[in-house]
């Protein structure tokens, strides 16, 4: 009925990892597992490494006189999703000290949801989730996810939470961690609108 869907929280998470199984979509997992429960949030997930059809920036400029990135893949869609979301749950594994590729993907297309005048496209209100995994230290990790939080204020993103992870060399499993698991789906509940 119109009031279950006037209280609709849409959460939109996007896993840029390879590894199906791997540290970050755990995470994720249990932050969307603890954000369903009995609610009528509508949770959509984005995996990066199924998308068939996929662009990096060009640096046309042409966002800037259209509003909008004018390429026509499936990120384009995502950057619609991350838009209109009331919640948006972003995820990376470390490579070579940075984001993943396929996130690095999706960030530069992010400059299409800057206006021409450095101001930002995104509805103010959303919150974010930003998970950061790695093999190394884990202040690599907390690095990464620094320099993508600051992106993130740029583009709106006032009300962050940043959950970061290292399996110390392939030796630990995010998804075996129970404190880490308890303590993401608890912060997915903060998502749940019943």
């Amino acid at each position: 009925d119109k009031k279950n869907r006037d209280n609709m929280s849409k959460i939109v998470a996007v896993v840029s990892s390879p590894r199906t199984k791997g540290n970050s979509n755990s995470i994720v997992d249990a932050i969307t597992d603890g954000a369903m429960g009995l609610s009528t949030n509508i949770i959509k997930l984005h995996r990066l490494d199924r998308i068939r059809s996929l662009h990096g920036c060009k640096g046309c400029m042409n966002c800037k006189v259209k509003g909008q990135c004018v390429q026509d893949d499936e990120i384009t869609d995502i950057l619609e999703d991350v838009k209109s979301a009331d919640h948006v749950i972003l995820a990376t594994p470390v490579y070579f000290d940075g984001a993943s590729s396929q996130f690095k993907t999706l960030l530069d297309r992010m400059f299409s949801l800057i206006s021409p005048d450095g101001s930002t496209l995104i509805p103010e209100g959303k919150t974010l989730t930003l998970v950061v995994t790695c093999g190394g230290p884990e202040d690599v990790a907390q690095s990464v996810a620094n320099k993508i939080s600051s992106i993130m204020k740029t583009l709106g993103f006032k009300d962050q939470k940043i959950i970061t992870y290292s399996d110390r060399g392939g030796s630990h499993n995010a998804a075996a961690e129970g404190e880490l698991m308890d303590m993401a789906k608890e912060h997915g509940r903060t998502f749940r609108n019943t």
